[in-house]
């Protein structure tokens, strides 16, 4: 049996997984995503509070330079979405599973370069409810275990 083929999130690149992350002809990056455009971003679109969004848009969060002669890439960062609400305000949004220690570095990268930009990141958590924010989350999290151990 052929192993499937994964990316380095460990996401299925086989065209059956390209097939599951597929909807109205766009292809996502992770089964999470699609699922946060189907569960979070439409029913607020068709409430109209949000009016529009746009997916995997880039962002510089360092220049790239030159050192010793040698070219220094810049550092990119590429948000999930941008959703941009009724109240003419817009949301930057990254749908975490669980972040890495490059994910943190970059957050606090772009706090510093766009410290005016609401940035937000999302977790699906069926357990706490759903959708929620990473830190809400986290908070839930500690309650729990602090709980447990109070037992």
């Amino acid at each position: 049996m052929a192993k499937k083929k994964r990316s380095m999130y460990n996401v299925d690149t086989s065209s059956k997984g390209k097939a599951k992350r597929t909807y109205n002809g766009e292809l996502y990056d992770s089964l999470t995503e699609l699922n946060f455009m189907k569960e979070w971003i439409l029913p607020k679109m068709e409430s109209g509070d949000i009016i529009r969004y746009e997916r995997q848009i880039p962002f510089i969060l360092q220049e790239g330079f030159i050192r010793n002669n040698k070219k220094i890439l810049p550092i990119k960062y590429v948000c999930d979405y941008i959703v941009y609400w009724k109240d003419g305000s817009r949301t930057v949004i990254d749908v975490k599973g669980l972040p890495d220690q490059v994910s943190k570095l970059k957050r606090k990268m772009y706090w510093k370069r766009y410290p005016d930009e609401d940035y937000i990141w999302m977790c699906r958590n069926l357990k706490h409810g759903g959708w929620l924010l990473y830190e809400d989350l986290e908070k839930k999290k500690k309650e729990e275990k602090k709980a447990k151990a109070t037992k």
